[in-house]
């Protein structure tokens, strides 16, 4: 009996600390040196007007520029930089948009995904023309932020605005349930999401999300059933600090593919800097999916909009200065 009682309480002590097995850890900046490199720079032949995001899908990169007249995307060759055709009206008929966002993209080898006001649209191009293949309607009592497509009709995205859920909502089949706390609870539940916000990366393949929090130097990843796999708290000794009561972006800016999660960092700068300063380069940092950071990068020429392909081809714009498309080969 005895020995029986010491196996099932080693048992239990086992299990409590695999309940807590890498959920803690810091990095260092300083242990992993900056460099600087140079884009290759490729003239527009055709001005991009105030373009807010650019993608890759297959051999087109996608611009949305909402101020074109009649479109709301310029598709471009990524081999030669050429513009090849507009697309994407607005309204109510087929294959017409309403609002699309500029803050959501998924691709196949077939189709892309926007985010079309609260509408999951998938589309590709047939004659130069964009095409809607299906819609999802993604219903929630609140904004839809950080949406982060798994499969169909599997989604993760942030929690709800007003603080009251957990920090993520899963979203499946057309209902929805939340899990994970803020790391940050102090904060009255209305104010707890603002200071919580977070851009989320998420990749099936690797079944995990991965968390950047916009307001703190802290990264987390959650398995895709809503775990909490590592809590990484960035240590950065050359942070400069902050002199007003406003909370400074940290990570923001974030892009994915199944090899890295590429960020921008910011650790001297207020949000008017960062949103007004079109000479002003930043850090663009490449994580892996587990977590560790690989590379810490400034290029020679700064970008506020970027993309990374499958063949990890950096490709980037400045939007107050869109005369040229950059592109750098990460590999």
């Amino acid at each position: 009996m005895r020995t029986r009682f010491k196996l099932y309480l080693c048992g239990i002590l086992f299990l409590l600390c695999c309940c807590d097995e890498y959920k803690k850890d810091s990095i260092c900046l300083q242990d992993i040196e900056v460099e600087q490199l140079s884009f290759k720079l490729y003239p527009t032949d055709s001005l991009l007007i105030y373009p807010l995001s650019i993608n890759v899908w297959q051999n087109y990169l996608i611009i949305m520029e909402p101020k074109l007249k009649d479109s709301i995307y310029s598709i471009w060759d990524r081999d030669d930089f050429a513009h090849l055709f507009s697309c994407g009206r607005k309204g109510n008929g087929p294959n017409e948009l309403i609002n699309p966002r500029c803050d959501y993209y998924a691709s196949t080898d077939s189709s892309f995904f926007i985010l079309d006001s609260d509408i999951e649209r998938e589309v590709c191009f047939e004659d130069k023309t964009l095409v809607i293949k299906r819609n999802n309607d993604i219903t929630l009592p609140d904004a839809i932020n950080q949406l982060v497509r798994l499969e169909d009709d599997y989604y993760i995205l942030a929690g709800l605005t007003n603080g009251s859920t957990g920090e993520h909502i899963i979203y499946k089949n057309g209902g929805y349930s939340s899990f994970g706390e803020f790391p940050r609870k102090s904060e009255n539940e209305e104010r707890r999401f603002f200071t919580n916000y977070k851009l989320t990366a998420g990749d099936v393949a690797h079944d995990c999300i991965c968390d950047f929090y916009l307001h703190q130097n802290l990264i987390r990843i959650y398995d895709i059933k809503g775990n909490l796999l590592k809590h990484i708290q960035v240590i950065d000794n050359a942070c400069v600090p902050s002199t007003s009561v406003e909370l400074r972006p940290v990570f923001h800016e974030l892009k994915f593919n199944s090899k890295y999660i590429a960020v921008l960092y910011n650790n001297k700068y207020s949000t008017e800097e960062i949103y007004s300063d079109e000479k002003l380069i930043q850090e663009l940092q490449l994580w892996n999916w587990k977590g560790e950071l690989k590379k810490r990068i400034c290029f020679d020429f700064p970008f506020d909009i970027y993309a990374i392909s499958e063949d990890d081809i950096l490709y980037a714009v400045n939007s107050g200065r869109p005369d040229y498309i950059y592109t750098y080969d990460l590999k």
